[in-house]
């Protein structure tokens, strides 16, 4: 029964704990203090919903639909770049809360609840890993072994969102500086559009 959860924790860390698309939204969301923690439990509530999905037997599915997969590739691709055009349109012109010294503005929860949304749910990787590698390494486990495993994954992704939520504190003296936020803007614009390129290049290639 431990071992399971402990299974799930260390496998749910192993894929969890990777800034991606949805790591980094959370973390600018903490550090510009603007409703993080929203962010991180939408993620959190979106991550529970892919694995209870996965785990339940909905990732084969998914992994043997081509034409899922090519068109949620194409949508996810064209989410990131969208994100990724604004963190380099905030490099040349940073929004007052990207440059501390001020109070914060705050963005409206709708807005911060759809964008995690979007990050977590239109983003074949994370189905990929939540929902197929997830519930393809629960198979090997009995219905009640596969509970705790279930479970130990779902820690595994409390874990890590509300640690960035809660721990982008102790980095805020560093993002005091105009410099900082428009290098973080700059790892977030290339992160995006590696993974969106990723996404597409195989339809790119004609495969």
């Amino acid at each position: 029964m431990i071992n399971s959860w402990i299974d799930g924790l260390t496998a749910g860390l192993a894929l969890i704990m990777v800034i991606g698309a949805q790591s980094a939204f959370v973390l600018k969301q903490a550090l510009m203090a603007d409703r993080g923690f929203l962010a991180a439990t939408v993620s959190f509530c979106c991550d529970v919903f892919l694995l209870t999905i996965g785990i339940a037997g909905f990732g084969a599915f998914v992994a043997q639909s081509v034409i899922l997969k090519k068109y949620a590739s194409i949508a996810g691709a064209v989410f990131l770049f969208g994100y990724a055009a604004r963190s380099i349109y905030l490099i040349f012109y940073p929004k007052t809360q990207d440059i501390s010294g001020g109070q914060p503005k705050t963005s409206s929860w709708l807005v911060v609840a759809l964008a995690a949304l979007g990050f977590s749910l239109i983003n074949p990787h994370a189905w990929l890993d939540m929902v197929v590698l997830m519930g393809g390494i629960s198979n090997q486990y009995v219905q009640d072994q596969r509970l705790w495993f279930y479970l130990g994954a779902v820690a595994a992704s409390a874990l890590w969102l509300y640690g960035l939520a809660f721990g982008a504190k102790f980095l805020e003296p560093l993002f005091r500086h105009p410099a900082t936020w428009r290098i973080l803007n700059g790892i977030i614009a290339a992160l995006l559009t590696n993974i969106a390129f990723g996404l597409i290049e195989p339809y790119m290639l004609g495969v």
